[in-house]
């Protein structure tokens, strides 16, 4: 069960208080799935496709998004949910910190794609990078 302790929730009125954005008493999800070092350095090893498919990964993905209300933590949305990495230095041992939940269209933009839902002339852009 990755349930966390004492919680601070989202206040934007979107949200509705469904999205978690911290356990108060230590900033992590208790029950976070971990891992031992060996098996770390097994799965840092790892193409990122395989990686993907380990179970570690995938009990890590299942976490992050209940910790999330399986919303995404830009816009709240509760539909095409990604788990981004924010870094890949702890590939394999994770922090949920590394993790963010993402919609698909939160994704693309993170990534520097324009979703379809959103018009052209909603942005600005700057060379190749949507502002």
């Amino acid at each position: 069960d990755y349930k966390v302790t004492g919680v601070q929730t989202c206040a934007l009125p979107i949200c509705q208080g469904r999205m978690i954005l911290a356990d108060t008493a230590t900033g992590y999800m208790t029950g976070f799935p971990v891992v031992s070092a060996e098996r770390g350095d097994e799965l840092a090893e790892m193409r990122y496709a395989d990686y993907l498919l380990t179970p570690e990964w995938k009990a890590r993905r299942q976490a992050v998004l209940e910790w999330a209300a399986q919303a995404c933590q830009v816009c709240c949305r509760k539909d095409r949910l990604h788990v981004h990495h924010r870094t890949y230095v702890r590939r394999g041992v994770e922090r949920p910190s590394d993790l963010i939940v993402l919609c698909a269209d939160c994704h693309g933009l993170f990534h520097g794609k324009l979703p379809a839902s959103l018009p052209r002339s909603a942005t600005t852009t700057k060379g190749n990078e949507a502002v």
